[in-house]
């Protein structure tokens, strides 16, 4: 059940501009983790604001959404290598651990997903791949499956994971040491 609070922060994004939608979504992506936990921005909000089919906000929402099921829908109805897809797969928002990103936009986490996943992947163009690739946000799981070559990602060619590779040296998550980060891969 929403709380009152989500409902009356939906009444007013729905009626501010998208200007100032876009910029309440930027600050909101900043917000801390901790900050986040009492946000009373929940999905419904953020699937409400898709409804207005503006270009700013879904653009906004590309970029700071914070739920999957607004990302999802975003990405697939978006232009190859348009700014909107590129800004879904590049959104560093702080989603919970449990996201399985980039896989989940492409449905549920399961194999049928990650065989989608696989073929997007297969076919994606460079600039797709650098803002996937360059998001610090990309999950555990997924990025190691892909770099072992696991089921169904060996279908990715050779010449992507080349390339795969030299953009993640440019993911600032790389360089970075600590529990949320992946040890310059080291720990596998």
């Amino acid at each position: 059940m929403r709380g009152y609070k989500s409902i009356i922060q939906e009444a007013e994004l729905l009626a501010m501009s998208p200007e100032a939608v876009a910029e309440f979504l930027k600050k909101r992506a900043k917000q801390s983790m901790d900050e986040l936990d009492h946000d009373p921005v929940d999905e419904e909000a953020e699937v409400a604001l898709r409804g207005r089919s503006s270009p700013l906000i879904d653009l906004a929402l590309a970029r700071y959404a914070q739920f999957m099921e607004t990302l999802r829908p975003i990405f697939q109805s978006s232009q190859p290598c348009g700014a909107v897809r590129l800004a879904v797969l590049s959104n560093g928002t702080r989603w919970p651990a449990y996201t399985h990103f980039p896989i989940e936009l492409f449905g549920k986490p399961k194999q049928e997903a990650r065989e989608q996943a696989a073929a997007w992947l297969a076919e994606a163009p460079r600039e797709e791949l650098q803002a996937l690739f360059e998001n610090p946000r990309i999950n555990d799981d997924f990025l190691s499956d892909l770099l072992e070559r696991s089921k169904p990602w060996g279908a990715v060619p050779d010449e992507s994971l080349v390339t795969i590779v030299a953009i993640l040296g440019r993911n600032e998550r790389m360089w970075e040491l600590g529990e949320d980060f992946i040890d310059g891969f080291a720990h596998t």
